[in-house]
């Protein structure tokens, strides 16, 4: 299978004093890390299964520099040793309220259809725009019958575990160069674009699926991708030092004072290096 080359670099501006974790792709069948290094040692580094990140302490108008390289293929399904590995949340996942529709569908294909026909894109992002790392919970996307790419994820994660199948939340980027902020965030043409999906086991393999772009770009996201993407975390609900709890990884502050006065801007540049076969 064809493999792209990537080198990332990110470029971390912190305003003022902070406690930051930055979210680092992970090891997984269509990735392989290679080499990472950061201008400032991390107070820790912590590298799991599902996700792995670094810890660190900032000063005034301090810039961190991170570069990593990897080899990348297209996500398709796969094997892993220990199928069960995925975490539990019924605040975000409500499932014993999202039961009654995941017995009448029965199917994780029947889940995903019905997503993608049912469940349209929210028409103010604004919301969600304020933290990188909100999520509304299932029940309110099914109920509005509106959800952007995690909250249609999270329907379908709920809908597969209703049904005793095991399934998860997939964070990631797509290929492009770009910049996040948690202050003033706003989506425009130099974005990063930061993107989750899902991925459900059918006793022998682990199925990733897009509810969001199998709407958007009217192709079949069931069981196969169409693009490349840098996965960064599997599953939600993560606990991250200092005993905090998000829903998944991207990048933020360790118990910041006010969202609104969040201070960390980051800067991310992707390069693709040689094609491999």
């Amino acid at each position: 299978m064809k493999k792209i080359g990537l080198n990332i670099k990110w470029e971390i501006l912190c305003l003022k004093p902070s406690k930051i974790w930055l979210a680092l792709p992970i090891q997984t069948p269509e990735q392989k890390i290679l080499h990472f290094n950061i201008s400032e040692k991390p107070i820790k580094k912590i590298d799991k299964p599902l996700y792995s990140y670094i810890y660190l302490k900032t000063s005034n108008k301090q810039k961190i520099y991170a570069n990593l390289k990897l080899h990348l293929k297209k996500i398709s399904k796969y094997k892993e040793i220990n199928e069960g590995n995925f975490l539990e949340d019924d605040k975000l996942l409500q499932i014993g309220k999202i039961k009654p529709l995941a017995l009448e569908l029965k199917t994780p294909q029947n889940f995903y259809e019905w997503i993608v026909k049912n469940i349209k894109f929210p028409e103010d992002l604004s919301k969600y725009l304020k933290d990188l790392n909100w999520a509304e919970n299932a029940l309110d996307v099914l109920k509005n019958k509106r959800g952007e790419c995690l909250g249609k994820s999270l329907l379908f994660v709920s809908l597969c575990r209703a049904v005793g199948i095991p399934a998860r939340i997939v964070s990631g980027y797509f290929i492009k160069n770009g910049s996040i902020s948690l202050l003033n965030a706003k989506f425009d043409k130099d974005s990063l674009e930061l993107h989750q999906w899902a991925e459900f086991f059918d006793g022998n393999f682990w199925i990733p699926v897009d509810c969001s772009l199998a709407q958007e770009e009217m192709k079949d996201y069931f069981g196969k991708f169409h693009e490349y993407r840098i996965i960064i975390s599997k599953d939600i609900n993560i606990k991250l030092i200092e005993d905090n709890f998000i829903p998944f990884l991207q990048i933020g502050e360790i118990k910041p004072k006010d969202l609104n006065n969040s201070n960390i801007l980051v800067s991310i540049e992707i390069k693709n290096g040689k094609s491999r076969h």
